[in-house]
């Protein structure tokens, strides 16, 4: 009779575990698509409220540590956690923080370094992920971009460099670890390769490094 009740308590207990585990698992995947939308679609008051709402913090958890790094101050700690993240996750993590690690590599100018990371986003399977990832289906736009700066004059220089040689541009802010940096676009072209050919063409006008971008 003891061991029949044991039995049946093992079981119980095991079957709350189960369903404890699956909770929070349909919990975190829910998070992270709410976060991942928030994160696409530039809302990031509503992201941070949101991230600030979590408790307890999720440990060993890529997805909350890279949306959570986007508000943090100190640049070399999200540099080394986006690092991170790049090098232990896959996928659309994997994606996500490549991109970011160029974004802040090329704004320093450091553009070999940049180039390793933008190969990589380039070459690497554009995948579907179920969870949390989806990814917009409408038809890419190219542009190419000139330099990205921290203040607004020296992105007008450079807009007036391409001006001089009557190439059309325009100043685009973009935020990064929540520091603004104006980004001076060119017009792509309809598909890479057509943005690729044309962006060569330029630089071999101008001889000034570019960098492709899919809006």
């Amino acid at each position: 009779m003891k061991l029949l009740i044991k039995e049946k308590t093992r079981l119980l207990t095991s079957g709350i575990l189960i369903i404890f585990t699956l909770s929070v698992a349909l919990f975190a995947n829910e998070n992270w698509q709410q976060w991942l939308k928030l994160y696409q679609s530039g809302q990031y008051a509503a992201l941070k409220q949101r991230l600030e709402q979590v408790s307890p913090e999720p440990k060993n958890s890529l997805e909350y540590l890279f949306f959570k790094t986007l508000f943090i101050k100190d640049g070399a700690q999200a540099v080394k956690n986006y690092q991170m993240i790049f090098e232990k996750s896959s996928g659309w993590l994997k994606r996500l923080a490549a991109q970011k690690l160029h974004d802040y590599y090329f704004a320093l100018g450091l553009y070999l370094k940049a180039e390793g990371y933008a190969s990589f986003i380039k070459e690497a399977p554009q995948e579907k992920a179920s969870n949390p990832r989806s990814y917009k289906t409408d038809d890419p736009k190219y542009v190419i971009q000139f330099g990205a700066f921290s203040s607004m004059n020296n992105a007008r220089k450079r807009q007036k460099e391409l001006s001089q040689k009557r190439i059309d541009s325009q100043i685009v802010v973009r935020k990064i670890n929540n520091k603004n940096f104006y980004c001076v676009w060119v017009k792509g072209g309809a598909t890479f390769a057509d943005t690729d050919q044309l962006a060569k063409q330029l630089k071999k006008q101008l001889g000034i490094e570019y960098r492709i971008i899919k809006e």
